[in-house]
């Protein structure tokens, strides 16, 4: 692409030249004639003269070009080479800038309008500045003439008969019209399309549209005739260009050239004018394809013909852009081609379900007694095709068609009649999931609503009953719960609830060993329905939340519970667990609580653990991702049920079973490793040191390993560090005891000894037990007051 080269060798780039040096320029003199001026630049093409103004530019190892000089260039054969080469010879002292061999490989490209740049053998890559557009043409057609036009037919258009064809620089008004169609003007009808679609004039792409549309767009008629002979006479050359034509009259991108290009007047010959795109490795048959094979069916008649018109328009528009156009297909054209189908959608899908009752009746269909599965078939594939039209309908509309579908109509209902159906065919299974799908992309926090309100819960899957309540976490159950017919409980048959049915579908085999698609669509409905978070309010979402883990959570875990042989049987089943430890380990992240007392009550890490038995490589990975879950909960629930029931064993014999490679499994279980040295779990680094560090004598080099150990050390430094630090601050405080209690000793006998003085009556005035101590043996003193006498 010119633009996509532009912008590689932005900053970098060799530059055209200034105008300053264009004055430097080999012009005629001002007094000849436009075709004296054209001879004249004729002979300067020739070997004896100069030939075209030039830099030449070569990219250097740090990705930016050097200017190597200016000069002169011309193709032509090199006495020193003995082969035909490029020529540059400096303008400034006329020694070589350039002697290059031309090359027949395809490593030649044109950047832009006036640069050619190529690799040399070896290996350094040049580039060449034209000044002159003309010039560049001029040398692009020689090396194209060299290499047996093999450049042109795939970087610029494989449909010139020699070079001088591209060389032509005619001026084009505004008022121009294409050259009258026929065999001879077939490369200058090409040439002047590529001149008009390079221009920025837009009114000139406009009066070339115009042109073409004159007379009923009579243009189109007569270069499909020649076409039509062209395809008579196996001229191959003049239809390859003719399809050239075609493309680049589209690529004018006007609407009403749109419009007549998918009209039914035109739209299936100029299909078969693409058939001889030279781009292509196989030639179609796109004529057959469109009138045998295309059929547009109505599972009830639609009355409103512009409503047909626009639906045949949207598969016109979709064939042309993915097929017809899909190799060198202009972003602007893709926009216009896709505002067409945006606007068709809208009034497709609002007369449909709002200024009729065609899809009422399309839903009264599902009510009929004993309905062919052939029809049901074709409402649903209907149905699909409806909703993934509405993707692109305005939000006001969007909103207003799925509260249709939600509230008016049975969608739920008729999409888990046909989910349950035992008999239902792949098709019909696909189509309801991606109906699901699109609805759930619209709005999953309506359909949560409608699976808690509208009840009808399945029963718990059978293995629950085989479960011990009392059982050792980690201890299998006596018998386990094995699904090799697939069936079901009756009771769980007349579930109504749509939830159930997409879980069904993807954990039951027999719903998915037909076509794989259906797990990953099943799984995609799953995930947007237990993403909780985008559920806008805290009630709502506790409320479904509850529900779920009441009566669908059990279910998703089904598989878990079948043999290892059945695991084994099919690449659907091996799927479909991969994506059942993605949900769980979403639900882990999530959902913490209510995941938490799910998994340890029904061992299910265990059995998610066994998938690292298997040889598949993508399931080993999915049981060690749902384990980091577990762990990245830092939850000591989860650590005391991972070293209780020795969880680790299964993961570091993976890791020593794939020791010496470097794929995922042992990144993935390093980084496991890692995040609990780095987060300093300390259950986990105690119990994976202690039991399992003979074992790493495999990998007793690798830096996670011995990071474990260290931070099991420190650990054990800091545990009996704390315990000194323990003791000291027990023995601390009993010392501080003791003294209390020896100072309370000192206390006691004055308060016995004061006992004994109340006893005999209150001391003296003026006395104090340290003066009664200190003079046991002096004589009283004399009372003051006569006690006695006051008695």
């Amino acid at each position: 692409n010119e633009k996509s080269g532009e912008e590689a060798m932005e900053n970098s780039e060799p530059v055209q030249q200034s105008d300053e040096e264009n004055s430097h320029s080999i012009s005629s003199n001002d007094s000849s004639t436009d075709e004296e001026q054209e001879s004249e630049g004729q002979a300067l093409h020739s070997d004896d003269q100069k030939g075209w103004r030039v830099k030449l530019y070569q990219l250097n190892i740090e990705g930016q070009w050097d200017d190597k000089g200016t000069g002169y260039i011309c193709c032509k054969r090199l006495e020193s080479l003995g082969e035909m080469g490029l020529h540059v010879i400096n303008e400034v002292d006329s020694t070589d800038l350039l002697q290059s061999k031309l090359l027949e490989d395809d490593v030649y490209q044109r950047q832009g309008e006036n640069i050619i740049t190529w690799n040399e053998p070896k290996g350094a890559e040049l580039a060449l500045s034209f000044q002159e557009n003309q010039g560049c043409l001029e040398i692009w057609g020689q090396i194209a003439d060299f290499q047996g036009e093999s450049i042109r037919q795939t970087r610029e258009c494989p449909l010139f008969s020699n070079a001088s064809d591209m060389v032509s620089n005619n001026r084009i008004s505004n008022s121009a019209r294409l050259p009258e169609p026929s065999w001879e003007n077939l490369p200058n009808i090409l040439e002047t399309l590529l001149t008009v679609n390079a221009s920025p004039n837009i009114q000139l792409k406009e009066s070339i549209a115009n042109s073409l549309l004159e007379k009923d767009a009579e243009y189109f008629e007569k270069l499909l005739a020649i076409f039509s002979d062209g395809k008579d006479l196996e001229d191959h050359q003049s239809l390859r260009t003719l399809c050239a034509i075609f493309k680049f009259i589209i690529c004018l991108n006007d609407a009403g050239i749109l419009e007549t290009v998918l009209s039914d007047k035109f739209f299936i010959s100029i299909a078969e004018v693409f058939e001889h795109d030279p781009e292509l490795k196989q030639q179609p048959n796109h004529r057959e394809f469109l009138e045998k094979k295309v059929q547009f069916r109505e599972i009830l008649p639609i009355e409103d013909p512009e409503t047909v018109a626009k639906i045949i328009q949207n598969f016109r528009v979709t064939f042309l852009k993915e097929t017809l156009l899909r190799p060198m297909m202009d972003d602007v054209v893709a926009a216009k081609l896709n505002g067409v189908t945006y606007f068709n959608n809208n009034a497709i899908v609002c007369y449909l379900y709002k200024d009729s009752d065609y899809v009422k009746n399309i839903f009264q269909i599902f009510q009929t007694p004993n309905l062919e599965q052939v029809r049901r078939r074709d409402v649903s594939i209907f149905l699909k095709e409806l909703t993934s039209s509405a993707k692109t309908l305005p939000q006001q509309t969007k909103d207003d068609f799925y509260t249709f579908l939600w509230e008016e109509v049975p969608l739920f209902d008729s999409l888990a009649m046909i989910l349950s159906d035992q008999k239902a065919s792949p098709e019909e299974l696909s189509a309801c999931i991606e109906i699901l799908l699109n609805s759930l992309s619209h709005d999953p926090s309506s359909f949560r609503a409608q699976v808690v309100r509208k009840g009808s819960h399945p029963p718990p899957p059978p293995y629950t009953a085989t479960l011990q309540p009392g059982a050792t976490l980690g201890v299998p159950p006596i018998e386990p719960f094995k699904t090799k017919d697939n069936a079901l409980a009756p009771t769980a048959m007349e579930s109504k609830n749509l939830l159930f049915w997409a879980i069904h579908c993807l954990t039951n085999e027999q719903k998915h060993k037909q076509d794989e698609g259906l797990v990953v669509q099943s799984f995609e409905a799953c995930r947007l329905v237990i993403e909780s978070e985008t559920t806008e309010a805290q009630v709502d979402r506790e409320s479904f939340l509850r529900t779920f883990y009441e009566h669908y959570i059990q279910w998703l875990v089904v598989p878990f519970w079948n043999d290892d042989d059945e695991i084994e049987a099919g690449t659907a089943s091996k799927i479909s667990r991969a994506y059942l430890c993605d949900l769980l380990s979403y639900c882990v992240r999530a959902h913490t609580y209510r995941m938490k007392y799910f998994l340890l009550r029904n061992h299910i890490v265990n059995r998610v653990l066994r998938l690292t038995r298997l040889k598949d490589k993508f399931l080993q990975l999915a049981a060690v991702r749902f384990l980091r879950s577990c762990v990245g909960a830092r939850d000591e629930f989860y650590n005391r049920y991972i070293v209780k029931d020795n969880l680790f064993k299964p993961i570091l014999q993976l890791l020593k079973q794939n020791a010496g490679r470097d794929n995922l499994i042992i990144s993935a279980i390093l980084e496991l490793l890692e995040f609990i040295r780095a987060e300093n779990i300390a259950s986990l680094v105690e119990y994976i040191v202690e039991r399992f560090e003979p074992e790493f004598s495999f990998m007793e080099n690798n830096r996670v390993l011995q990071g474990i150990i260290i931070r099991f050390e420190q650990n054990r430094e800091n545990k009996a560090s704390e315990d000194n630090e323990s003791r000291n601050s027990e023995a601390s405080k009993t010392v501080q005891h003791r003294r209390r209690l020896f100072e309370e000793d000192e206390d006691e006998p004055y308060f016995n000894e004061s006992n004994d003085e109340a006893d005999n009556g209150p001391p003296p005035l003026g006395t104090s037990v340290e003066q009664d101590q200190d003079s046991e043996n002096e004589p009283p003193l004399a009372p003051l007051v006569p006690y006695d006498l006051l008695k």
